[in-house]
């Protein structure tokens, strides 16, 4: 009975457990059925031993015994089997679980084991942190703290414990440090610097750090943890550093103070900014001073007196009363006698200042003066004077920057002396003393970029002194020297009337500018006539010199500015090519115009344009024909070369063949025309024209080497009879070199090709080479053919030439023919061929059979 009971307790006792844990430990996982195996299990055991103590079998008849076998039978059925297998089948479905706080004991222990060792080495560290570390609770009582607060602190354990933090701060800081700790639990965080009292009465200043903290797992208390740092040394440190910053700081600002006025200095080059800048400055740190910057008129202050430059903070009656000081005053004779900063107080300054001058009564209302000599390398330019209206104490390093500024603003005055110097050196003639070339130009740009003047037009004139060499290599430099003077007194005297200037560039060349206010081109043309012609006068009045009567002349070149030239030097470089052209035709003067200008844009244009290889392709040929006047028939033509440029269009070769001749582009110019040329008239043969063709031979083909060969394979080339083609040569080609040219024009001869002299009676031929030379004809120029009929001279020169040819075995040819009138004047003189626009204009190849036709009616 009692076994039964037990089981049946063990069974609920049992059940009771497995259902506390299911329900209460929410980390194990065991469903339902586990447990209910389980105490279904026991419960059918506790059932078996109960119906076991009730022994129903003893109650049956024996009749019934065997029925109480099968009910025994059944008992331990259901308690032994049912029930055992029930519990079996829980606890294997189970064992997982089991296994689960196995590994979970086996965790805690080790996790026991990790937070005591973390707990040691953060108890170490909390200990060791050389730093107040404290927690305390939401009323503020020392829960924990560091070894080191409590000695800091210099209160025992027990007494910590029963200490709140806000009783160790003294009362100045409670309040700050109350409204902090709010901080801290509204916002979780709070730091500042407060003050401490230790038992012994020690006050420390400290800087924390607070934190919220929760102190119990539900969170139901709250504290705060707290790190402060001990900076009552760091305090002591920081008043030393700002008392030495203070220090720093005025060093600083005499520094900044030499530092400003030294680099306002540095880029001054008058006296005047530099006196300005000086007082300005210096003010700025001494507003209640009153500062005076004076120079010294004189060489010394012996015989000088020292003048108010600048100045700042004087009144007006202070200032007329030293508006000028006499170097004679004891004052300023001591500072400057003395070359040194001076510093006088109240008591010093009454013995200089005994007397009743206005200077002595204004310098002794201030309470201290400090004078500073404005010296460098023994040159005194002035003074320095400070009046302070305070008796000021000057430290000694304010006293060396006033020194070293001194010294730095008579660095700057000898600098603007020396640039005012060079400035002079840089703009002036030393000889003549009037302006250079860099004054011409500076004073020409000052005009323009004064709109208010109205100037709109500068007549820019050069002068140059004819054979000026001759005289100084005949009189010496010295005379010629004065001689120049003389002239530029001369210049500057006439041109006194006029708002111009003049300079010398340099040797014999004078420059003269002169500028108009709304002027028209010819009112400005005639008014620089008129000038040119009195300066002209002016240079040619005789020079008496050692008992000799000089008489000189000068050629002068005339250009007006914008109109020949963009800014003064082009300006500049118009007149001189104007008066290159009065000293090439013999003038007083002559005003610059493009035609006598051989170095315009447009001719270093078309001269690069030259040297290029595909300058050829814009090159072509014109043909003008030659008519005999007496078979009255077409009987050749003259190749003439056309160039139409890209940029300049159709360009005459009056242009260009002067421009090529100066470079090497003459020669492939040459040999290109010569092969176009045989090339056409060889399509002329084919189609049975029989034209005999003429080209033009410049000089300096006569100087090429490979002239004679290259004109030879062309021949041979093309097979053109040489016969057919004439060279015709100018007479200035021609006298050159005569005696190379002869030998040239034999060779030419040799082959049977003709030649003539080309713009005959313009050179200066002579006539015993003239018949020497192996030539067919004369072709008179077209100057005289054009002018014959209104010009007898021109007539006479015609008619000459063509008696003068014809005696000497030679046919004429006369270009020029520009009306029937002169045809027919030169058929009457025996004219032998003729062109000209009257009987054909250069045309393309393909019109040549139009000037066999038209050309013989006009003949005829």
């Amino acid at each position: 009975m009692y076994q039964s009971l037990a089981a049946l307790c063990a069974a609920l006792m049992l059940t009771g457990i497995v259902y506390v844990l299911v329900k209460h430990d929410q980390k194990i996982a065991m469903r339902q059925q586990d447990y209910r195996y389980i105490i279904f299990g026991c419960i059918l055991l506790a059932l078996g031993r109960w119906l076991s103590f009730l022994q129903f079998s003893q109650y049956l008849a024996a009749q019934w015994q065997s029925l109480g076998t099968v009910w025994q039978f059944g008992e331990r059925f259901i308690s032994e089997g049912v029930g055992l297998i029930f519990v079996g089948v829980g606890l294997v479905r189970w064992l997982p679980t089991l296994t689960t706080f196995q590994r979970r004991a086996s965790a805690y222990r080790q996790t026991s084991e990790a937070l005591e060792s973390e707990r040691n080495i953060l108890q170490g560290l909390f200990n060791s942190l050389q730093g107040a570390l404290f927690v305390c609770d939401g009323a503020g009582n020392f829960i924990r703290w560091n070894r080191f607060y409590q000695e800091v602190l210099g209160f025992s354990d027990a007494e910590m414990s029963h200490l709140k933090a806000i009783e160790t701060v003294v009362p100045e800081d409670r309040e700050f440090v109350q409204q902090q700790l709010l901080e801290v639990f509204s916002q979780g965080y709070a730091e500042g610097e407060f003050r401490v009292r230790t038992k012994q009465g020690k006050t420390l200043r400290l800087y924390g750090f607070a934190s919220r903290v929760e102190l119990d797992l539900d969170q139901n208390a709250s504290g705060f943890t707290g790190i402060a740092i001990d900076i009552s040394a760091l305090k002591q440190v920081e008043a030393e550093l700002r008392r030495s910053q203070r220090s720093l700081q005025m060093h600083n600002c005499f520094l900044t103070l030499a530092h400003a006025l030294t680099q306002r200095l540095h880029g001054s080059l008058e006296i005047e900014d530099i006196a300005r800048e000086t007082t300005t400055t210096l003010h700025q740190y001494y507003g209640e001073t009153c500062i005076g910057f004076y120079l010294l008129e004189g060489a010394t202050f012996e015989d000088g007196l020292l003048k108010l430059q600048s100045h700042a903070g004087f009144s007006s009656e202070r200032r007329v009363a030293l508006n000028q000081l006499t170097a004679s005053h004891r004052l300023f004779r001591y500072a400057l006698q003395d070359k040194t900063l001076q510093i006088l107080d109240a008591a010093e300054l009454a013995c200089f200042c005994d007397d009743l001058s206005p200077q002595s009564v204004a310098l002794s209302n201030a309470a201290k003066v400090l004078t500073i000599p404005l010296v460098f390398h023994e040159q005194q330019f002035g003074l320095l004077l400070m009046l302070f209206q305070e008796d000021k104490t000057l430290a000694s390093y304010e006293i060396d920057t006033l020194r070293a500024l001194g010294q730095s603003i008579s660095l700057a005055i000898a600098n603007a002396h020396h640039f005012k110097e060079l400035r002079y050196q840089a703009r002036y003639d030393s000889l003549t003393t009037i302006g250079n070339r860099n004054l011409f130009h500076d004073t020409i740009q000052e005009w323009l970029n004064a709109p208010s003047l109205g100037y709109e037009l500068i007549i820019v004139m050069l002068i140059d002194l004819d054979r000026f060499k001759d005289l100084n290599d005949t009189l010496g430099h010295k005379l010629g020297n004065t001689f120049l003077q003389q002239i530029a007194l001369r210049l500057l005297s006439a041109l006194s009337p006029y708002q111009g200037i003049v300079c010398r560039l340099g040797g014999d060349e004078f420059a003269v500018a002169c500028p108009m206010m709304h002027s028209e081109w010819e009112e400005a043309c005639q008014h620089a006539v008129e000038l040119a012609d009195i300066l002209q006068a002016a240079i040619q009045q005789p020079f008496v010199t050692a008992g000799n009567v000089i008489h000189i002349t000068a050629s002068l070149g005339i250009a007006m500015f914008p109109n020949h030239g963009t800014d003064s030097h082009a300006a500049l470089r118009s007149a001189e090519v104007a008066m290159y052209a009065a000293k090439q035709k013999r003038t007083a003067y002559e005003i610059y115009h493009e035609d006598i200008d051989h170095y315009t844009p447009r001719r270093l244009a078309i001269l690069s344009s030259l040297g290029k290889p595909s300058a050829r392709q814009q090159f072509f040929l014109c043909y003008q024909p030659k008519f005999d006047l007496r078979q009255k028939r077409l009987i050749g033509v003259e190749a003439l070369a056309r160039w139409h440029h890209p940029t300049f269009g159709l360009i005459s070769p009056a242009e260009f063949v002067p421009l090529a001749e100066q470079s090497d582009a003459i020669h492939a110019l040459t040999y290109w025309i010569w092969e176009e040329a045989f090339q056409q008239k060889k399509a002329w043969q084919n189609q049975g024209l029989d034209l005999a063709i003429a080209l033009n031979l410049s000089a300096c083909s006569l100087l090429d080497p490979n002239c004679l060969t290259t004109f030879e394979s062309l021949l041979q080339q093309y097979e053109i009879i040489p016969a057919q083609v004439e060279l015709e040569i100018t007479e200035t080609a021609l006298m050159s070199d005569p005696r190379y040219a002869l030998e040239l024009l034999q060779c030419f001869a040799n082959l049977g090709v003709h030649l003539s002299i080309d713009d005959f009676g313009t050179g200066y031929s002579s006539l015993s080479y003239l018949q020497r030379f192996p030539v067919h004809a004369l072709k008179i120029d077209q100057s005289f053919v054009v002018d014959m009929l209104t010009n007898e001279q021109s007539l006479v020169i015609v008619r000459s030439t063509i008696n003068l040819a014809h005696s000497l075995g030679l046919e004429v040819v006369a270009e020029g023919v520009e009306n029937q009138a002169i045809l027919d004047l030169l058929k009457e003189m025996g004219c032998d061929i003729a062109q000209g626009y009257f009987l054909g204009r250069p045309q393309r190849a393909e019109q040549v059979h139009r000037f066999s036709a038209e050309g013989l009616k006009r003949v005829v």
